[in-house]
């Protein structure tokens, strides 16, 4: 704690200004007999402007509206479901498959963006 001067008329430290440690002390604190009391007014300047919020964006699906039976039709006419025109390579099976499903997806339930704020 930083003493500048008594804050009460009698003498003595009635009022005083704590801050946490990580917030930083005030650079100045002034005390002002006002008259309305005997005690004194302690003012001061402090910095309570915060850092912008981050902003990430996910995409979400409304799962629940996917028609499940128009899904299975779909899919059993994809390419998924053609066993002579999958590739020979395991890394271009997974991007077959990760192509299709989505292309699909899209189809009948689009995804979304969603913009979150992070403090």
């Amino acid at each position: 704690m930083h003493d500048t001067c008594s804050t009460h008329q009698l003498g003595g430290t009635l009022d005083a200004v704590v801050t946490r440690a990580d917030s930083g002390c005030p650079e100045r604190v002034d005390v002002l007999d006002v008259g309305l009391s005997d005690h004194h007014l302690l003012h001061w300047s402090v910095d309570a402007s915060r850092p912008a919020p981050t902003t990430t964006v996910t995409y979400c699906r409304a799962w629940r509206r996917l028609d499940f039976d128009d899904f299975r039709t779909r899919l059993s006419s994809s390419r998924l479901c053609q066993p002579n025109d999958w590739p020979d390579d395991v890394d271009e099976m997974a991007a077959v498959y990760d192509v299709e499903l989505t292309r699909l997806l899209d189809q009948l339930i689009p995804a979304r963006q969603v913009w979150t704020a992070v403090h």
